[in-house]
């Protein structure tokens, strides 16, 4: 059965933005090249708010060591999962369960992240 490109890009698009998990894109700089829209709600950004954000704006300061050791060993394969909690942009923290992987988004290295929202 063969799909339309534009028909399979929307049905991604719509399973993408309606995830109830924190889905996220980061290049390999961790920078954020995309992030869903539960993300965005769940952590108090305007649509588009979080896109070029570094990948340690999601965590509480005190964590940013930690967050720059597990980056580091997600971009060398040694670690799939992050414990930190996120925050918010009115810096509440949010306890979420963190799974990572590596592959590419739009021809490039990218990690794929999705998180849990433990706090419900």
């Amino acid at each position: 059965m063969s799909h339309d490109p534009d028909e399979g890009e929307m049905n991604f698009f719509s399973f993408f933005h309606s995830s109830p998990d924190l889905l996220f894109v980061f290049n390999k700089d961790g920078e954020i090249i995309e992030a869903n829209r539960t993300a965005e709600s769940k952590l108090g950004y305007e649509e588009g708010g979080l896109l070029g954000n570094s990948i340690y704006s999601l965590h509480p300061p005190e964590c940013r060591a930690e967050a720059e050791v597990y980056l580091q060993e997600i971009l060398d394969r040694k670690r799939s999962y992050c414990p930190l909690p996120l925050i918010t942009s009115s810096g509440r923290l949010l306890d979420v369960e963190t799974s990572l992987s590596q592959g590419l988004w739009n021809g490039e290295p990218a990690i794929f992240s999705l998180s849990k929202d433990l706090t419900e």
